[in-house]
C-alpha cells in the first residue's frame, strides 16, 4: 500500500465495520479515499459505481442484512440518473448472490455525510 501513497499524503485511521486494515489515504485536496474494506461486497460496490463519478459513497447493513449503498452526488438530476444506471447494473451482476439497495442523495453543498443515514461508513470519497 505504500507504494500507492504520494510522499506528502497521510493516514487517517478509522475503526468502522468494513475496513480490513483500517486505513484510509487522504489525498493531497484533504479528501479521504478507501483503500480496502473486509468485505467483499463493498469493493465491488467501489469498483463499480466509482465509475460512475459520485462525490461520495457510503454503505450499511440493514437488520436483514441487506447492503444499503448511498450514491452521494451534488443535485438530483438525469446525467446522474444515467451514469448510475450503467455502474449498477455492473454493480449486481457482480453481486447476483448479495441483495444490494442503492440510494441517491443529494448533499445540495452540505458535508457529504450529511446526506446519508447516521452510522453509515464512507467507502469512497471523490
Amino acid at each position: 500500500m505504500s507504494a500507492e501513497l504520494a510522499s506528502n499524503d497521510t493516514l487517517l485511521r478509522h475503526s468502522g465495520p468494513w475496513e480490513e486494515s483500517g486505513i484510509h489515504r487522504i489525498a493531497d485536496n484533504g479528501s479521504p479515499v478507501a483503500v480496502k474494506f473486509l468485505d467483499p461486497a463493498v469493493n465491488v460496490v467501489v469498483r463499480t459505481l466509482s465509475e460512475a463519478r459520485p462525490d461520495a459513497i457510503y454503505c450499511d447493513r440493514d437488520q436483514e442484512e441487506i447492503l444499503m449503498v448511498f450514491f452521494v452526488v451534488p443535485e438530483h438530476d438525469e446525467d446522474v440518473y444515467e451514469r448510475l444506471i450503467a455502474a449498477e447494473e455492473a454493480m449486481r451482476e457482480a453481486l447476483s448472490s448479495c441483495e444490494v439497495e442503492v440510494r441517491v442523495r443529494a448533499h445540495q453543498g452540505r458535508a457529504y455525510h450529511k446526506a446519508v443515514p447516521l452510522g453509515s461508513t464512507p467507502v469512497y470519497v471523490r
